[in-house]
């Protein structure tokens, strides 16, 4: 009983003393000095060397304690419910798995023990210690979730640029983007944390998308697909003077390459560019549609990537009716609004009666002689007269309607047309002395076939033909007989008119020059020259003005008919077959539901 009370008091005395030599980790121990010291230098690091550790995924952690040469007794890591010990040794390593459930910081813990070496009893039983303590911030992070600010922009030399951030808690991850993106190049530059990938061959709106995927440890920790949508240029359509317009878009950040066209001429390109605008030529009265192929700034390699964006325009005003105009009265004179078997006198080149007449529902061809006495109006096969009073005095059916070509009122009161089915040119009697009622002729000779054109004289003397092989003037004044009294090969006229000023003249053209003659005999009386135009389309005598309207290859020209002087050129189409459509009354010019007034534009004669 004696010896268990002496063993029980020895063991209370050395668990007194284990607790009364407890010492604090710092300054410097020597361990020949046999009392300990106070303090002691000593340390603990980890494989993650920073203050704050994030865990994203298994990770085994090394830890390890300078003792400055002193024995380590026990080392303790404790975090959330997990305590690890490790005993008599100052290195190890343990694994943490992150629980994404868990949110927000918590801490790890770490106390370890080193002997002090004073060769004391409580030293050799380890009951001796220095006493270290260190925490870390631990947070576990999911990366799949984790906001790497993937972004994109435009560049400050136009192209777009996509980018991401790296979290300062990795310290390497790889990155790259979808290969059929085609950027160029893969990674363009890395700024600090940022990493970007510029593409040159983006041009606009939804055109491509880009997967960013970020890569750690041979594994996609990230993916996100971007899809820009910069908007295209919007295309927009200025009018500049008569026959010119500004083609301009919006500007856009990225810097793209631009291609222009007119309406179906695809490939045949009027700009091309890295600007936002050009001046581009219009045809007067005539819808026309520009094209702009938008291309990404790398347009060489990329013909097939582009954007086209398009706009309309038709200038002049609208003037969706048939007249006829009378110089001899100074009068424009229009089917009915009303009535379609009668005829009204308007004033089409006043704002008030080009509204009244657009309203009109009958849109049926109108001819007249220039006297203002008789009036034909042709439409389904029927060839309707009017008198002076405008009222429809008389009908006259006609067979093979859709045959028909042209049509044309002398001073005389014969109206003509040409029917190609047959190949003869019909001159009909419309006015009150019907001594006669019809006179028809086949114009083409014996070894021509029967197409080509033909026009009367005003006075209705004389009828002009070119056919396939010549150019001839016959007198038909007897209306009874074709008498030829002029004829050369067609490649010395290529169109044709009778001066209605002058009904001994006749207008003619050839190649780059007009000529006006004598009739019958041909004479050349005056002529301009029009150098590079080509051949040209006779249209109309503006009576008012004494001016005609002609049509070159690619212009059309106003032409003072006395002295001929030019007194306005503009763009026309030689292969638009509403040009040959055009009229020019009292300055007016009329084409495709339009008109526009010449006089601002007009030289003096």
């Amino acid at each position: 009983m004696i010896q268990c009370l002496k063993i029980i008091l020895f063991s209370f005395l050395v668990l007194l003393l284990f607790a009364s030599c407890e010492y604090e980790l710092s300054g410097e121990f020597n361990s020949d000095i046999k009392k300990p010291a106070n303090s002691h230098e000593a340390s603990i690091t980890l494989s993650k060397d920073m203050d704050s550790i994030v865990i994203f995924e298994p990770t085994d952690i090394q830890y390890s304690v300078n003792s400055f040469g002193l024995q380590c007794n026990g080392i303790e890591l404790e975090y959330l419910n997990t305590k690890i010990t490790n005993q008599y040794s100052s290195a190890g390593i343990f694994n943490i798995t992150p629980d994404f459930s868990i949110t927000g910081w918590f801490d790890l813990k770490s106390n370890f023990y080193l002997g002090t070496g004073s060769g004391s009893i409580a030293d050799k039983f380890r009951a001796e210690n220095y006493i270290g303590s260190k925490t870390w911030k631990v947070c576990f992070m999911d990366l799949t979730k984790y906001d790497f600010q993937a972004q994109y922009r435009i560049n400050k030399d136009g192209f777009l640029e996509l980018f991401w951030i790296k979290p300062s808690f990795l310290p390497t991850i790889e990155s790259d983007i979808n290969t059929y993106a085609t950027i160029h190049p893969h990674i363009s530059k890395i700024v600090g944390d940022t990493t970007f990938f510029a593409d040159s061959t983006y041009y606009g709106g939804t055109s491509k998308d880009y997967t960013l995927r970020l890569i750690l440890n041979n594994r996609v920790i990230y993916q996100k697909t971007m899809i820009p949508n910069y908007p295209f240029p919007e295309l927009k359509i200025t009018p500049l003077g008569l026959d010119s317009a500004l083609v301009s878009w919006t500007k856009s950040p990225l810097k793209l390459y631009y291609k222009a066209y007119y309406g179906n001429a695809w490939q045949h390109y009027i700009f091309t560019g890295f600007e936002s605008s050009f001046r581009a030529k219009c045809l007067l009265g005539i819808d026309q549609e520009f094209f702009i192929e938008i291309y990404p700034y790398d347009y060489k390699n990329n013909v097939h990537n582009y954007k086209t964006i398009s706009s309309k325009i038709k200038t002049g005003e609208s003037a969706n009716y048939k007249f006829n105009y009378s110089y001899v009265k100074d009068q424009f004179y229009i089917p009915s609004t009303l009535d379609i078997s009668k005829l009204e006198k308007v004033d089409i080149t006043t704002a008030e009666g080009n509204a009244y007449a657009n309203k009109g529902i009958y849109k049926y061809e109108l001819y007249g002689n220039h006297l203002g006495t008789r009036f034909v109006a042709a439409y389904s096969g029927e060839i309707h007269i009017f008198d002076e009073s405008l009222n429809e005095v008389r009908k006259i059916i006609i067979a093979a309607a859709y045959d028909n070509y042209g049509g044309q009122m002398t001073t005389d009161d014969c109206y003509a047309y040409f029917n190609y089915d047959k190949g003869l040119y019909n001159i009909l009697n419309v006015g009150t002395n019907l001594t006669w009622q019809q006179f028809s002729f086949k114009p083409a000779v014996n070894d021509e076939s029967n197409w080509g054109s033909i026009r009367l004289s005003l006075d209705g003397k004389y009828a002009f033909w070119r056919g396939d092989k010549y150019f001839t003037i016959y007198d038909v004044s007897n209306h009874l007989t074709a008498d030829i009294v002029y004829q050369c090969p067609n490649s010395e006229v290529y169109h044709f008119m009778g001066n209605p000023l002058n009904y001994k003249e006749v207008i003619i053209s050839k190649s780059d020059k007009i000529e006006v003659r004598s009739l019958p005999d041909f004479r050349l009386l005056k002529q301009i020259n029009l150098p590079g135009e080509g051949n040209s389309y006779l249209l109309t005598v503006d009576t008012y003005s004494n001016s005609f309207l002609a049509l070159s290859q690619n212009n059309f020209h106003v032409i003072n008919l006395t002295n001929m002087k030019e007194l306005l050129k503009f763009n026309g189409a030689f292969n638009n077959s509403t040009s040959y459509t055009a009229r020019l009354h009292k300055n007016n010019f009329f084409i495709n539901g339009t008109k526009t007034d010449l006089t601002p534009y007009l030289k003096k004669p």
